[in-house]
């Protein structure tokens, strides 16, 4: 998918990963990442009240959502 495909070229690759367990990290200094664990069904219905404000968070839930109803 693209982000912004007016502006910018670049894709961003999705991918669903499942049975992952969470491990430390090394951000860089400019990085500012917060984990949000919450169910599934929660973070869908986040996405689609609104409460989530990330394009590509709510485009990879929306997949997500379909391929794993379709397998």
């Amino acid at each position: 998918m693209y982000e912004i495909p007016s502006i910018v070229e670049s894709p961003i690759a999705l991918f669903l990963a499942r049975d992952i367990r969470a491990v430390s990290g090394d951000p860089e200094d400019v990085e500012s990442i917060v984990a949000v664990r919450l169910p599934f069904r929660d973070a869908l219905r986040s996405a689609a009240a609104g409460e989530l404000n990330d394009a590509v968070t709510i485009a990879a839930l929306m997949r997500a959502a379909h391929r794993l109803r379709t397998v």
